[in-house]
């Protein structure tokens, strides 16, 4: 049986950097958050982007799973919650992606690690993949396609809405609520653990 052998949050420290120096040569100012509503969406971070227009990127991290270190063979689960996340964003102008390093050891995690790149298609359903850690060929299934940095940007231009981070930071609130009974029921007293980084990226 798999098992994990680092964290999302492990996981986002790798995707992070990639990911801003995939996007730099259209979007050069990309800042990352981990998004609270008492933080970055409080008054003083809304003044900071007052008046800016904005494109925002939510990022979920996977992370590999292993039958033995070293093995071959990686598996990356695509939960049902994210498919739901991604259809909600997706319908109020944010696009969403997810990033996992293709690692099979903990002492090979590095900010140089080759990760993947993917977009849950419209309709997908949960899905565990089955990824040879040496094949680095383009993967897609009915449920999820793997993108290439131009894929990444033209999806940013188009499907991201040009607004501001106030009217942004509603459209996560509303998420929240649509999701608290869900929250309850799931994951209880440890809270949600499928929050995304978000990417703010200002259009001059």
């Amino acid at each position: 049986m798999e098992r994990s052998f680092f964290s999302e949050r492990t996981a986002e420290y790798v995707l992070i950097p990639q990911f801003i120096k995939l996007i730099n040569s259209v979007y050069p100012q990309a800042i990352p958050l981990y998004y609270w509503s008492s933080r970055e969406g409080n008054t003083l971070a809304l003044n900071s982007f007052k008046g800016v227009p904005i494109r925002v990127v939510a990022l979920y991290a996977r992370r590999p799973k292993l039958k033995h270190v070293n093995a071959s063979i990686i598996q990356i689960k695509f939960n049902q919650m994210l498919f739901d996340r991604a259809d909600f964003f997706m319908k109020n102008g944010i696009q969403t992606f997810i990033g996992t390093p293709i690692v099979n050891s903990l002492f090979d995690l590095s900010l140089e690690s080759y990760c993947k790149w993917f977009e849950l298609k419209d309709g997908g359903q949960e899905e565990s993949l089955n990824i040879e850690t040496k094949n680095k060929n383009s993967i897609e299934t009915e449920n999820v396609r793997e993108l290439t940095i131009s894929d990444i940007i033209e999806k940013i231009t188009i499907n991201c809405s040009v607004r501001s981070w106030d009217a942004t930071t509603e459209i996560i609130k509303k998420l929240k609520r649509r999701h608290d009974f869900e929250r309850q029921i799931t994951f209880g007293l440890f809270g949600d653990l499928y929050k995304p980084v978000y990417f703010i990226l200002p259009v001059n």
